[in-house]
């Protein structure tokens, strides 16, 4: 994608396996805006700040807020998959089921967690 806009580490170091970059975008018509990332928990965050600036910008301009979405993916073999986690396909189905209470964040995101 030509216009993909990506913020990548310092040096433009090539991406690992293993490797999470969180997406969001306002329209399925506009490139993802791509934040490397170091944890789901990371990813989650990113996403609650953008869905208020977007919300902030639509009031401050009195219109509907644009039906803003975002996603995380994992580099594996050479390139970036959807990201997903046992019995939860993407990050947004994980962020509905913390909300809820039914899930809790991946191990990965607590590194001192026993």
């Amino acid at each position: 994608m030509k216009n993909e806009i990506k913020i990548m580490r310092p040096g433009n170091i090539p991406p690992v396996a293993g490797d999470l970059r969180c997406w969001w975008t306002q329209s399925m018509l506009e490139e993802p805006l791509r934040i490397e990332v170091e944890s789901v928990g990371e990813c989650l965050k990113l996403h609650e700040a953008l869905a208020a600036y977007d919300r902030h910008v639509a009031n401050k301009e009195r219109r509907l807020p644009h039906s803003s979405y975002g996603g995380l993916e994992e580099f594996v073999d050479g390139v970036w998959l959807e990201w997903s986690s046992d019995n939860i396909n993407d990050i947004q189905a994980l962020a509905a089921m913390i909300a809820e209470g039914l899930a809790e964040l991946p191990d990965e995101d607590y590194p001192d967690h026993e």
